[in-house]
């Protein structure tokens, strides 16, 4: 029998659910990757053919998202190198190296280009640099899923502003499509050696 979610796994899920994407930022060692995959369960539930991709840092594939699919859900999952012809796992992996680089890049697009899907884009973090190929990457890939999910338990390491292509993901209407309209609008350069700091020009 599995453990029962804690009441912020519970909300997470429920929120995923009712909004269909949604960004966890939870604290590290709060169970982020079960949150995800109890959502996806839910989705499941609703759209039997819904499969997910999970692009995460390649240490996280095999020692955080493997076993947890193995201990919670009753889903088939493969790495992206490892997927053999013929298979459709529902749920795929694929690290952040891989997938800027351009023959990875388009296997992903082939393999979405079918079908519903759901994207968890974990440790986000790694998608703070606006200029960056992951973020560009990550967020040129958005519009194809139709459930987006980003996690990180330090979102901002370096200040609010890193948060905009995270919450571009998630929430396209929220923020500006531009990183520069976004700084613009809710921060000021107090020095030029302290960086950008969150506040109001206007």
């Amino acid at each position: 029998m599995k453990e029962p979610l804690y009441p912020h796994q519970a909300e997470g899920v429920a929120r995923l659910l009712q909004m269909g994407s949604q960004a966890f930022f939870h604290d590290p060692g709060l169970g982020k990757t079960r949150t995800c995959l109890e959502a996806y369960m839910g989705l499941r539930e609703a759209s039997s053919g819904l499969r997910m991709l999970v692009v995460c840092p390649k240490s996280l594939i095999r020692f955080a998202w493997k076993p947890d699919i193995e201990k919670y859900t009753p889903y088939t999952f493969s790495g992206l190198q490892d997927i053999k012809y013929g298979q459709q796992p529902d749920i795929v992996a694929v690290n952040y190296e891989k997938l800027i680089r351009k023959q990875y890049a388009g296997y992903v697009r082939e393999l979405i280009s079918g079908g519903d899907w759901m994207i968890v884009v974990d440790e986000s973090s790694r998608m703070k640099n606006f200029k960056s190929l992951s973020t560009r990457t990550v967020l040129g890939l958005m519009d194809r899923f139709r459930y987006r999910v980003v996690d990180s338990g330090t979102p901002c390491p370096n200040g609010l502003h890193e948060l905009w292509g995270q919450l571009r993901f998630v929430a396209p209407s929220l923020v500006p499509r531009s990183f520069y309209q976004f700084r613009n609008t809710w921060f000021h350069l107090e020095k030029p050696d302290e960086g950008w700091k969150t506040g109001n020009l206007r």
